[in-house]
This record gives structure tokens, C-alpha cells and sequence, in this order.
């Protein structure tokens, strides 16, 4: 396993995230775009009373230069079950996207993560994960 995603992984576990069903969901449509690579992520959470800030995490998985945790208010059943975030001008590299979603007793629950790539010069292939 990649030593990046293996530690993605555990700082998520131990930030006491839950993964209980059901749990929110990051997709996009196309998945790997030229740089400056530009992703409309499309994301889901079910409606939950406990809900209250929703995150969209992404960074990078070759040097980890790049990372955005972007949070906003997502207050229970009220909140809408669909969130469009467009994440900007990525450089060529491969990244991770997660969705992470704070409860009012503090637990979170956090999405499988999907992989962005964005090709460009330079962009050496790397080994899938």
C-alpha cells in the first residue's frame, strides 16, 4: 500500500471517524482531466438529524504538496442530500478526494476516497493503488 494513502487512512481512524452505513460519497463524471485540471465533485450524504458540518478533503498523492479541507454548516435533515464543490487548477499528479461529515455528538463519518489524476508535462505514470 501506498504510504500516503496508509496514512490517510489512519489519521482518518483515529480522528474518530465512523464508517457506518449509510456514509457520504464523493463521484465525478470524468475522473482525469489536463492540467490545470479542474473537477466538479458531486457530493452525496444521507440525511441524518446528527449532521452538522460537511468536508471536502483533497490532497495530493505523489509529494503531498497540495491539500484543501474545505468545511461548510450541513445542519441535519434540512441540509441538501446533493453538494456540487468545484475544485480549481490542479497541477498535473494524482490526488485523493474524501468527504468527511461532523456529528453533533463530534463523531465523524468519512467517505471511500476517489482519485483525481491530471496529466501534463512532466507527469510521469505511476504504479495504480
Amino acid at each position: 500500500m501506498v504510504p500516503f494513502l496508509r496514512t490517510f487512512i489512519v489519521t482518518l481512524l483515529l480522528s474518530g471517524v465512523t464508517l457506518a452505513s449509510p456514509s457520504p460519497e464523493v463521484t465525478t463524471r470524468i475522473p482525469i482531466t489536463n492540467a490545470p485540471g479542474w473537477f466538479n465533485l458531486r457530493i452525496s450524504v444521507p440525511k441524518d438529524e446528527r449532521n452538522r458540518v460537511l468536508c471536502l478533503q483533497v490532497q495530493q498523492v505523489q509529494n503531498g504538496s497540495y491539500y484543501r479541507n474545505s468545511c461548510w454548516a450541513h445542519e441535519g435533515v434540512a441540509a441538501p442530500l446533493t453538494t456540487w464543490k468545484m475544485v480549481k487548477e490542479l497541477q498535473a499528479g494524482r490526488y485523493l478526494a474524501a468527504v468527511v461529515v461532523v456529528r453533533s455528538d463530534e463523531t465523524r463519518q468519512v467517505s471511500a476516497p476517489i482519485t483525481l489524476r491530471v496529466m501534463g508535462f512532466g507527469y510521469e505514470s505511476e504504479p495504480e493503488l
